[in-house]
């Protein structure tokens, strides 16, 4: 293939607007998009599949853009902070799921499971994630885990492992912001 031919392949694949099947393909070589935040961001359509490394100082939240089925966040605390901070669902959308707080210094925990049918019935209720390093009813110590998958037009489905420097008991990372 010639290289204007090729740019003109490359240029046809980049502006595809449907589904490609790649009958069983498997793709080398890709890498996950990190997002490096350390203050308060709003989180893009464009930058779903990334990862963010979230460095906390003092209080600023991440808020996440209109749910849409398939976007899709990893959120890693990279650097702790016992300020509040928090991830704000769009208004209009919740979260539900399940969160679990490991204490960092003794071997207790304890979750926080909220149904789908729960969150969606009362969205205000649902609407935030708090997270605070030192708290005993949430968690974001360095190294701590918040994965968020939108399943529908209104709700993101959050699966969390949350360290505390506290001691975890009546966990409500999602709440009513």
């Amino acid at each position: 293939m010639s290289a204007l031919g090729l740019r003109r392949f490359q240029t046809l694949l980049q502006n595809l607007g449907r589904e490609l099947t790649m009958g069983g393909s498997v793709l080398y070589g890709t890498k996950r998009k990190v997002i490096a935040v350390s203050d308060t961001r709003t989180l893009t359509t464009a930058e779903s599949g990334a990862t963010v490394l979230w460095t906390k100082g003092t209080a600023h939240n991440i808020t996440l853009p209109a749910a849409a089925v398939g976007l899709n966040y990893k959120i890693v605390i990279k650097v702790s902070s016992d300020n509040l901070h928090k991830i704000a669902a769009a208004s209009g959308d919740c979260f539900f799921g399940q969160v679990t707080v490991l204490d960092n210094a003794d071997d207790k925990l304890s979750t926080q499971t909220i149904t789908y049918a729960t969150a969606t019935g009362t969205v205000a209720s649902y609407d935030h994630l708090k997270l605070d390093g030192n708290a005993n009813d949430t968690g974001s110590g360095a190294g701590s885990v918040i994965e968020l998958e939108c399943v529908d037009s209104t709700a993101w489905r959050v699966t969390a492992r949350l360290l505390t420097s506290g001691t975890p008991t009546s966990i409500v990372t999602i709440y009513a912001g």
